[in-house]
């Protein structure tokens, strides 16, 4: 680590690396409780706008929208999701979009057991009206969520309505 009476400025710059990420992790019992408590009202906030709002249905829905609408920044939203829901912030939204899908789906299963004339909607149909950008990701992010399709949940739904 010395070489010739000077430190290496590589290796200096490693140990405060090191150093700083051990002031990160021992902080303050104090602030750690602050900052979770921060973390859980800005995602009670997120949840509760996106419940009212449906923000997510825009296919543009980007981070910096409900950050503005919540009254904080984009980092902050991002690390709170990240910390209390254990996902990225695609990840959270897609959920929503996933659970939004559900409802329709559940609703459209119920309308066709019913004896109305009304048309059945598709897959595709589905994924745009849920806020997704293609029918793919749709079908990709239902499957990872539910463990079936989506067509295979409205044929199980309209199996038991």
């Amino acid at each position: 680590m010395i070489k010739k009476g000077r430190i290496r400025q590589s290796a200096l710059y490693r140990a405060l690396l090191r150093l700083a990420k051990l002031l990160k992790i021992k902080g303050s019992r104090k602030s750690r409780n602050s900052n979770l408590r921060n973390f859980i009202e800005i995602v009670r906030k997120s949840d509760e706008l996106l419940t009212k709002k449906h923000l997510f249905l825009d296919q543009n829905f980007k981070i910096e929208t409900l950050a503005r609408e919540i009254g904080t920044n984009r980092t902050y939203l991002s690390r709170s999701i990240r910390y209390i829901k254990k996902e990225n912030f695609a990840g959270y939204i897609n959920g929503k979009r996933v659970e939004y899908a559900k409802s329709i789906i559940c609703k459209s299963a119920s309308c066709s057991t019913c004896g109305k004339a009304e048309p059945t909607m598709s897959t595709e149909d589905f994924a745009i009206a849920a806020g997704f950008g293609s029918k793919r990701s749709f079908v990709r992010c239902f499957k990872e969520s539910e463990g079936v399709t989506p067509s295979q949940y409205r044929n199980h739904m309209s199996y038991y309505q």
